[in-house]
């Protein structure tokens, strides 16, 4: 595979429900958008943990039992095996989301703890990337 570069703030305004954005041997970055009063399906996150990072919107995510309210800058760690549902419930703008999950051709990878490191430097570093968060 070849490195990846793009601009994510032209890709925030992207209107499909769900874009792979980028692919690798072992991560998946994916752009997720919710339009008003749409939510997801209950899904499970099979083998891998999965991480959510809100872009703009407000929703919520149900992981388990717990319900979390969720708005621009927020992280949601889904553990493997967990049910899942997100939901927009802002009246007046779509949800977007990013999405990480490892990712294998193989089928099953255990996913490192260095995936949250990841999605925090990727917080950390918005600022200073323009991104309007």
């Amino acid at each position: 595979m070849k490195g990846f570069k793009t601009n994510i703030q032209e890709l925030i305004d992207h209107k499909d429900f769900q874009t792979v954005l980028c692919s690798g041997l072992n991560l998946q970055l994916n752009l997720i958008v919710l339009k008003i009063g749409e939510s997801s399906t209950m899904s499970t996150a099979q083998d891998t943990d999965l991480v959510y990072i809100t872009e703009s919107g407000i929703g919520r995510i149900q992981v388990g039992s717990i319900l979390y309210e969720v708005s621009a800058g927020d992280l949601v760690l889904i553990p493997a095996g967990l049910k899942y549902k997100i939901m927009n419930v802002d009246d007046s703008h779509h949800l977007r989301l990013f999405s990480v999950h490892a990712t294998s051709l193989q089928g099953w990878i255990k996913v490192e703890p260095a995936i949250l490191d990841v999605a925090t430097a990727f917080l950390a570093l918005k600022p200073y990337l323009g991104l309007n968060v």
